[in-house]
């Protein structure tokens, strides 16, 4: 209520959230519009509209990226090479999502394998994309870019578990089934 906020000591006012911007409005506008057209199937169009939605903050337009080229539920053709130079631009200045797309897009090449381990390696910087971890996991467990290592490989599907990504519970199975 607007007239108990008004009433309030200044220390209170003080957390009251601030307006958002004009900006953060539109980027908040293409993800709905970005939400809709791949409810649509329109992927060619949507793609972009999370992106830009994703390069200024918002976090479910990440999270949607991520999960989208993990699951391959479009063809990475969705995305044009402009897109991938930006793409790979905003990973070089360390952002997760974009090091983790650029791990998906290079996941399947085995000629790769080293770079897109040293892009999800870099996708888990701060913990911010949960799928991460479990490719992190997948990985080491399979020897993919780097060394076979069982125990790094449990550990890193433990660490996507903790922050809540379903999809690791499978491997971690997987891992103590075969183990025994």
């Amino acid at each position: 209520d607007i007239n108990l906020w008004l009433m309030n000591s200044d220390r209170e006012r003080k957390s009251f959230p601030s307006p958002r911007s004009a900006d953060s409005q539109v980027f908040d506008e293409d993800f709905e519009k970005a939400e809709v057209l791949f409810e649509a199937k329109e992927f060619g169009e949507a793609i972009p509209l999370y992106c830009s939605a994703a390069e200024h903050g918002n976090r479910d337009a990440q999270l949607k990226l991520c999960q989208v080229l993990y699951d391959h539920t479009v063809s990475f053709d969705c995305l044009s090479d402009e897109l991938w130079e930006k793409i790979a631009t905003l990973a070089a200045e360390g952002l997760e999502y974009a090091n983790f797309m650029m791990h998906c897009k290079y996941y399947d090449d085995a000629s790769r394998m080293k770079e897109s381990f040293d892009y999800v390696h870099r996708a888990t910087k701060n913990s911010s994309i949960p799928l991460a971890f479990v490719r992190l996991g997948i990985s080491y467990g399979w020897g993919l870019g780097v060394k076979l290592n069982k125990t790094l490989a449990n550990h890193y599907y433990q660490k996507a578990i903790g922050l809540g990504c379903k999809e690791a519970y499978s491997y971690i199975g997987q891992e103590y089934e075969y183990e025994s």
